[in-house]
C-alpha cells in the first residue's frame, strides 16, 4: 500500500540517525509539517480537508 511504502522508504530515510540530532522546536515543527504534507500527498488529501 502507499502508506507502507512511505513508512518503509521515505520516513526511514528522513529519520536516519535522528536519535543523535539536537531537536529545536522550529525544526521539529518543520519536520512534522513535512511528514504530514507527504502523507496527504500520498493519500490525495487536500491541505484544507477536515
Amino acid at each position: 500500500s502507499k502508506i507502507a511504502e512511505y513508512m518503509a522508504c521515505v520516513l526511514s530515510t528522513l529519520l536516519y540517525a535522528s536519535e543523535s540530532w539536537s531537536q529545536h522546536t522550529l525544526q521539529e515543527k518543520r519536520m512534522n509539517a513535512s511528514h504530514l504534507h507527504c502523507l496527504r500527498s500520498k493519500l490525495n488529501i487536500s491541505w484544507n480537508y477536515k
